[in-house]
């Protein structure tokens, strides 16, 4: 009898113990970005400035997590977690994932700063193997308006994920007119700074009228000159102080692996 009560008391104290055990968590591990997309020039001092963090997962088993941004004078800190899924196939090694897992996952990350004073900023990423620095411009806003043109409302933007070196590429851009006064622009502006190509669709406003609230659905291609063999970045300005990004590869092959 005496044995059986130990041998219960053993059982309860086991089962409050696991009850009371916290879950298993998805693993944690470095994340390789290759490169911040970032115009060098074009913000102001009261646009919401963003930038996009382009890199690869180790395989099909992470997920991004969480990311931070540190500001400290002129330098901005970022970093980014990924977490390996707690699953049948993702607690194995990795040696032994099936195949169609095993390969790296490309991933890109928008993160908005804000509005940030005028001046030259550095953009950091920092793991114990690789620092990735980018630097960028805020200009002191030229009048109060939030945007110094005047750029369409811009809602989606499309585009091929990879394309072939030499080929042209085609953005389809698409958004809502609000008034009878305001009409597309034909063709939209196109520069391409760095590894960042700046899309910079407009419209004109017609005040020779009464201006009515009038929605028109509205669709404009751009096409891009060559591009060469790398990433980019499309960024596609819009209304309000607003933007939409794309990223883009080109490659010899267009079906080659990330």
């Amino acid at each position: 009898m005496k044995s059986f009560k130990l041998m219960f008391a053993a059982t309860v104290a086991f089962l409050a113990a696991a009850l009371h055990a916290e879950p298993s968590r998805p693993m944690k591990e470095p994340l390789r970005v290759n490169t911040i997309f970032i115009p060098q020039e074009g913000f102001d001092d009261n646009d919401n400035v963003e930038f996009v963090l382009d890199g690869e997962l180790k395989n099909a088993c992470f997920q991004l997590g969480m990311s931070s941004v540190k500001i400290e004078g002129n330098v901005i800190s970022v970093s980014l977690e990924s977490h390996r899924a707690d699953d049948t196939y993702c607690t194995q090694d990795d040696a032994v994932l099936p195949e169609a897992i095993q390969a790296p996952v490309p991933f890109y990350k928008e993160i908005e700063l804000g509005q940030l004073k005028a001046g030259q900023y550095t953009l950091r990423y920092e793991t114990t193997s690789v620092v990735v620095n980018k630097t960028f411009n805020v200009a002191q806003a030229p009048t109060n308006r939030q945007d110094s043109l005047n750029y369409a409302p811009v809602e989606n933007a499309s585009i091929d994920s990879i394309v072939k070196t030499g080929d042209n590429v085609k953005l389809r851009l698409t958004g809502v007119l609000t008034s009878s006064c305001m009409h597309l622009r034909d063709e939209a502006l196109v520069s391409l700074e760095g590894d960042v190509v700046v899309v910079q669709p407009l419209v004109r406003v017609d005040l020779t009228s009464n201006c009515l609230m009038y929605l028109r659905p509205f669709s404009q291609e751009v096409m891009f000159p060559n591009l060469t063999e790398g990433r980019y970045l499309i960024h596609i300005r819009s209304m309000n102080g607003r933007a939409l990004n794309r990223v883009l590869s080109v490659s010899d092959e267009a079906s080659t692996a990330l």
